[in-house]
C-alpha cells in the first residue's frame, strides 16, 4: 500500500513546501489506513486531574447549592451551613490532592526503576508544562522588539533572509548541493532511516521513526528527491 501510494505521486519535481505536503499526506493516510486511529487522552467532558472523584463532585455541588440558597434568604442558618458545608470540601479536596500526589509519586518511583521511558516522558511533559514565552526579539540592529505586530514582522524578514539568500555566493552553494558528487543518495537516506531510534515521538509533522522505516524504494525515492531540493 506504501509503494502503491508513492508511485502515484508526480514524477516531475516540484517546490520543497508541495513535496513535502505530498510526501506527508501519504505517509499519514497510509498509516492511519493500516494501524487505524486511537484517541488518546480522557473523554469529553471527563475531569483531567486525578484527584477529581464522584464524592469531590457531590460535596462541591452540595456547596455550590447551600450558597445559592444562603444568597436568597440571608439568615444566620443558612449562612452557618453553607460555612460548614464549605470547610468540608475544603478539607475532602486538600485531601484528595494529597492523596493523588503522593500516590503519582509512587508511580514515578516505580517507573523509574521499571519503566524509564515513561519516566522521563513523564518529566519532560512537567518541565514543559513550566516554560514561558518569549514575548520579545532582537531586530536586525539589535534593538529590542515587545510589540506583538513587530515580532511577527521581525520573524518574516529573518526567515525570508534565511531561505531566500540575495547573495550570489548562497546560491552557487546551494546549487553546488544539489548537483555533483554531493546529491544525497537513496543508500544514504535508508541509511539515515534505518538508523532512527524506534518509540520515539512524533514531532510537529505526526510522523513517527517506525512510519519512515516502513517506506519502500518508492517512498525513499520521494524522500530523497525533497532531501536533493533542500
Amino acid at each position: 500500500m506504501m509503494g502503491q501510494g508513492y508511485s502515484q505521486l508526480p514524477l516531475n519535481e516540484g517546490d520543497i513546501e508541495s513535496e513535502w505536503i505530498l510526501f506527508r499526506k501519504t505517509l499519514i493516510d497510509a498509516a492511519a489506513e493500516t494501524c487505524g486511529l486511537k484517541r488518546i487522552g480522557p473523554a469529553s467532558g471527563q475531569k483531567k486531574t486525578a484527584w477529581w472523584t464522584e464524592e469531590i463532585s457531590k460535596i462541591i455541588n452540595k456547596k455550590k447549592t447551600a450558597y445559592r440558597n444562603w444568597l436568597q434568604q440571608q439568615t444566620s442558618e443558612n449562612w452557618h451551613n453553607y460555612k460548614q458545608i464549605r470547610d468540608n470540601a475544603k478539607k475532602m479536596v486538600s485531601e484528595a490532592k494529597a492523596k493523588s500526589w503522593e500516590n503519582f509519586g509512587h508511580q514515578m518511583e516505580s517507573n523509574y526503576h521499571t519503566a524509564t521511558k515513561v519516566f522521563w516522558q513523564t518529566i519532560r511533559r512537567l518541565h514543559k508544562g513550566g516554560l514561558k514565552q518569549t514575548r520579545s526579539v532582537k531586530d536586525a540592529n539589535g534593538e529590542l522588539i515587545t510589540r506583538e505586530e513587530n515580532i511577527l514582522k521581525r520573524w518574516k524578514e529573518y526567515f525570508t533572509e534565511l531561505y531566500n539568500p540575495s547573495s550570489g555566493h548562497n546560491n552557487n552553494a546551494n546549487e553546488k548541493v544539489s548537483g555533483g558528487s554531493n546529491c544525497i543518495t537513496m543508500d544514504e537516506v535508508a541509511s539515515a532511516i534505518k538508523s532512527l531510534k524506534s518509540g520515539k515521538a512524533a514531532g510537529i509533522d505526526e510522523i513517527r521513526p517506525e512510519m519512515l522505516k516502513t517506506l519502500n524504494d518508492d517512498g525513499i525515492r520521494c524522500l530523497t528527491r525533497i532531501c536533493g531540493i533542500v
